[in-house]
């Protein structure tokens, strides 16, 4: 009997290991209450997710965090039992485009919302831009990437 490193996992692809060294179900929310988990954000290839730095990590969740918002703000936010979102495409550490190799970039569309729609409820959100790809999909993009935290030196003794 295989043995994973999540008790509930049936398979390696059930399961990712976090920068933080710990390793976490891929059916867990992205943000706390949100319907992204992160098989929606990860390649399925093991090898690629091994790539996963904390960079890519806090790209991710930015951009998950924005998404999320963005739903609360829909009319039929309440009441779902099903994920609405449907994520084409994510993090891919192997493309040679920041955007998508940095995780702030995420291909999607959203049942009961055409991209125009979805397009329209974003303008209130000042980190999120939101461009339409196809009729249902829209390209959603972090303006800005995440600053760095500047380390706090010492006071001198």
């Amino acid at each position: 009997m295989t043995r994973f490193h999540v008790p509930w996992s049936e398979s390696p692809e059930d399961e990712f290991l976090a920068p933080d060294g710990q390793w976490y179900s891929v059916f867990r929310a992205v943000v706390f209450d949100s319907w992204l988990i992160w098989r929606d954000a990860l390649p399925p290839e093991q090898d690629l997710r091994q790539q996963l730095t904390w960079d890519a990590y806090n790209e991710i969740t930015r951009l998950a965090r924005q998404l999320h918002l963005l739903h609360q703000a829909t009319p039929t936010y309440r009441g779902l039992t099903v994920s609405p979102f449907h994520v084409s495409r994510w993090w891919d550490p192997s493309d040679t485009d920041e955007q998508w190799s940095s995780g702030r970039s995420c291909l999607f569309h959203m049942d009961d919302y055409s991209a125009g729609e979805l397009c329209r409820l974003c303008v209130k959100r000042p980190e999120l831009q939101l461009r339409p790809i196809t009729k249902r999909y829209v390209e959603a993009s972090l303006i800005a990437p995440l600053k760095p935290e500047t380390p706090v030196a010492p006071e001198p003794d």
